[in-house]
């Protein structure tokens, strides 16, 4: 990530007629453990991402082999019973103050760790978006 710091990077997630903002990478921070990215033509400015969120992401998927998983990114609970956004929160509900799974999954895409899908919400019944873990990133 390092070598990708105030490089503007565009979303892999393909939302339609919305498309996400790029993300540029401010600064990673060993120290504190974390990765600070800003929205590129957004109004949200330096949000940190902690380097444990990329694990229990990373984690969840792994346990789920390589079926597609709900994103479920939304900025407070609750969350979709299994999605990614539930498995970096579970343990520390209620202190989610805003969605981080659809821009680690950007990362992680990015660096050819998993790959974005579609599916039907059972519950919703509306198109959300997914995504799996590739198996090269499994070993």
């Amino acid at each position: 990530m390092k070598e990708n710091i105030d490089v503007i990077i565009p979303s892999p997630r393909n939302k339609g007629k919305k498309r996400p903002y790029p993300i540029k990478i401010k600064k990673v921070d060993d120290e504190k453990r974390q990765v600070i990215f800003e929205f590129v033509g957004g109004k949200t400015k330096a949000l940190p991402l902690k380097f444990w969120m990329f694990d229990k992401v990373l984690a969840h998927l792994s346990r789920r082999k390589e079926q597609y998983t709900i994103l479920g990114a939304k900025p407070q609970p609750p969350y979709i019973p299994g999605s990614v956004e539930e498995s970096v929160w579970i343990d520390l509900l209620p202190t989610s103050t805003y969605k981080v799974s659809s821009h680690i999954c950007d990362i992680l895409a990015l660096s050819g760790f998993l790959e974005y899908g579609k599916a039907i919400n059972p519950e919703s019944k509306r198109k959300v978006q997914t995504v799996r873990l590739l198996q090269c990133a499994r070993a």
